[in-house]
């Protein structure tokens, strides 16, 4: 679901270092998701969209797949924080 793989290689060290999760998988309890959702905003706010995104689509090969890969976790928490769940991702590998 967080493609935390490719992520990681689009975020600087110590942004990534901080990202819950491990390669995108994880488990955050409905009584952790605001505090995730805090985190989230945190790291989200000091990326430089124009580069992720430059990079993402190199991969991806389109900028709205690139922008919608890198902004699904901070909607899944958010969805997760109205529903009042817990939320679980785990990433998958395609071969």
């Amino acid at each position: 679901m967080f493609a935390g793989s490719g992520f990681i290689l689009w975020l600087k060290p110590e942004l990534a270092d901080k990202k819950p999760g491990s390669m995108g998988n994880m488990f955050i309890c409905n009584n952790e998701i605001k505090q995730t959702l805090n985190l989230v905003k945190e790291i989200f706010a000091a990326i430089d969209y124009q580069t992720l995104s430059s990079r993402a689509s190199r991969l991806i090969m389109n900028n709205n797949d690139a922008y919608n890969l890198i902004n699904v976790l901070p909607k899944a928490l958010e969805s997760a924080d109205k529903k009042g769940c817990s939320l679980l991702t785990l990433a998958i590998l395609p071969w």
